[in-house]
């Protein structure tokens, strides 16, 4: 396995953005040490390992999806990140289920049912296609250049992120790497973001790395 040098992420990384719009690598680049560590800390271990096992199972479906809403392929790692790609992942505190990891109010508000008897959440083509059209929702308000804030706002929320955002001075572009460096935005959606995007290097760009 080849090292994970900065010189090495900074090349994926700078690739990666190119997709997300023009000025994203110059406003988010100084995450560049987070995400080596993340990646370094990740490479190995079983989380990722596993993650990858299951995401092969729902790889094609994920990508269909996200395709017929013209959505990037790498909002597919938010499940890696939220479930490990678990249909029946829960969470006791905030009552978020499946492998998107909805809690209940935001399953309703996009056609999921969740009731005694049945829970859409635990459906992955039916808990997938409201994710695409909750992401498409945030990407119209945020707009279609802020990939990392909409990644942000699905972990914290669209009102969290909005009042982050309303805290930028005046004259200062509202990056996600400004929002992270000011603590704008809570610790476990500063992390969220960074491990997603490691993920997706440590994944996209494998050859780098083997």
């Amino acid at each position: 396995m080849n090292p994970i040098t900065p010189e090495k992420v900074d090349t994926a990384f700078k690739d990666l953005a190119s997709r997300w719009g023009a000025d994203i690598y110059r406003h988010e680049k100084t995450l560049l040490p987070l995400l080596r560590r993340e990646m370094i800390k990740y490479r190995y271990a079983y989380f990722y390992r596993r993650g990858l096992q299951n995401r092969s199972l729902y790889l094609n479906r994920l990508n269909i999806t996200l395709n017929s809403y013209s959505l990037a392929r790498e909002y597919s790692y938010i499940p890696f990140v939220e479930s490990g790609y678990n249909p029946l992942a829960y969470h006791n505190t905030s009552k978020a289920k499946g492998m998107w990891q909805f809690i209940p109010q935001t399953a309703n508000a996009y056609g999921l049912a969740v009731t005694g008897i049945i829970d859409e959440r635990e459906d992955p083509e039916k808990s997938t296609d409201a994710a695409c059209r909750y992401i498409k929702d945030l990407i119209s308000f945020f707009g279609d250049q802020s990939f990392l804030i909409v990644l942000a706002a699905y972990n914290a929320g669209q009102g969290r992120i909005l009042s982050a955002i309303s805290r930028v001075p005046k004259g200062i572009h509202p990056s996600f790497s400004y929002l992270h460096s000011h603590n704008l935005i809570p610790a476990q959606t500063r992390v969220y973001v960074v491990r997603i995007i490691a993920l997706i290097l440590l994944t996209e760009y494998e050859s780098l790395w083997i």
